[in-house]
C-alpha cells in the first residue's frame, strides 16, 4: 500500500470512490478541484493498492481571518475509503500526509468539517459551532420587485463582495477560497 499525492490518471478512480461514499455532487467537486490549474492533483492524497485507489482525502489551501489578520490554513475535505479497506488505518495515514503537506505549505492551522467526533482521534477539536444546512424543498416566494434565479459566473464579483462584507463584521471568519477566475 502506497500513500502518495494523486496523479491525473487517478481522477476517474477518485471520483468514483467519492461518489460511492458521498454524493454525485462531491464527485463533480473532486473533478473540478483536480483539474483546477491553481489546485490540481497536489491537493489530493491517495492510498494506492497496486494501482487501485482505495482511500483519498483533499487538503485545500484556505485563509482564516482572525481579528483582521489573514492566517494561512489547510482544510481537509472529501475523505473517503472503499468499504473493503475500512479499519486498516488508511485515513490515519492520509491525515498524516495532509499534516505534512500543510506544514510544507506554511499553514498555521488546519480545520475539517465532517463526521462529528471522528476527527478527534487525529487531534482535532471543536472550536466554533457550525450550523447545519438543509436543501430547500420548494422555491421560496419572491419578495415584491425581486426575482429568484440561479447564480451565474457574472454574479461572482458581487457574491465575493457580499462574502467580504459579511466577514468584516466577524472576529473570526473563513471566506471561501477564491479559485482562478472567481474574482
Amino acid at each position: 500500500m502506497e500513500i502518495r499525492t494523486s496523479r491525473p490518471e487517478d481522477l476517474p478512480q477518485i471520483e468514483k470512490l467519492i461518489v460511492s461514499r458521498m454524493d454525485p455532487s462531491d464527485g463533480v467537486d473532486a473533478r473540478l478541484l483536480m483539474t483546477d490549474p491553481d489546485a490540481g492533483c497536489d491537493w489530493v492524497g491517495v492510498a494506492d493498492d497496486d494501482g487501485r485507489i482505495v482511500s483519498t482525502l483533499t487538503l485545500m489551501d484556505e485563509t482564516v481571518m482572525l481579528a483582521g489578520l489573514d492566517i494561512p490554513a489547510g482544510q481537509v475535505e472529501q475523505v473517503a475509503t472503499d468499504t473493503e479497506y475500512e479499519g486498516r488505518g488508511l485515513v490515519r495515514q492520509l491525515m498524516s500526509w495532509a499534516h505534512d503537506r500543510s506544514a510544507e505549505r506554511g499553514h498555521l492551522l488546519q480545520f475539517v468539517m465532517g463526521v462529528p467526533y471522528f476527527y478527534r482521534q487525529f487531534g482535532y477539536t471543536y472550536s466554533i459551532p457550525v450550523k447545519q444546512t438543509r436543501p430547500l424543498a420548494t422555491r421560496p416566494e419572491a419578495v415584491a420587485g425581486h426575482t429568484i434565479r440561479r447564480a451565474t459566473e457574472a454574479d461572482i464579483p458581487v457574491l465575493n463582495r457580499l462574502q467580504d462584507d459579511a466577514s468584516t463584521a466577524r472576529t473570526c471568519a473563513w471566506p471561501m477560497a477564491r479559485r482562478a477566475g472567481a474574482g
